[in-house]
């Protein structure tokens, strides 16, 4: 993350936080403010939960954002505000993400070689501080999060095209 991504981040933040939100990344670059958001409510039980982010919170973050950031002129040209939802293949950025997916299925790609690729699929079995333990075609792996260039969810692994569950067990 870059000096200025940082000091955005600082700034928003609380904005996110006041609204339900969750920043689950910020980035800056081509003239382009870029935030992925997850909006959370707390059930009857007190637990969070996370409901789908919509076009309309969408605009309302970015217009929540927009004056404050012109107030700070920490851009200092003109950029465009892209608020939108990471999607079903939600990137996994920081140990909360992996953390709170454990269990479901997952994409890696490494930055060096493990076993000879670095391209992986499979399930996320436990995060840690130091890395993953990941099960994929029946071996279990421990990659480190410095070894991780790239992690997204993999919703779409367990299902066919027609979004039945074709997992056999």
């Amino acid at each position: 993350m870059t000096q200025l991504e940082s000091q955005l981040l600082i700034l928003v933040s609380p904005i996110a936080n006041e609204l339900g939100y969750l920043i689950v990344s910020l980035t800056y670059k081509n003239k382009e403010l870029d935030v992925l958001l997850e909006k959370l409510a707390t059930d009857t039980q007190g637990n969070n939960v996370y409901l789908p982010v919509t076009v309309e919170d969408c605009a309302k973050f970015s217009r929540a954002i927009a004056t404050p950031i012109e107030e700070k002129d920490l851009i200092g040209t003109e950029y465009n505000i892209i608020v939108g939802s990471p999607g079903i293949d939600r990137p996994l950025l920081k140990y909360d993400d992996y953390k709170r997916f454990e269990g479901n299925n997952i994409k890696i790609t490494t930055k060096k070689l493990i076993n000879n690729q670095k391209k992986w699929q499979g399930k996320l079995l436990l995060a840690n501080e130091q890395g993953i333990e990941f099960l994929c075609n029946k071996d279990q792996l421990f990659i480190d999060y410095n070894d991780i260039d790239k992690a997204s969810l993999d919703v779409l692994k367990d299902f066919d095209i027609n979004g039945v569950n074709d997992v056999k067990e």
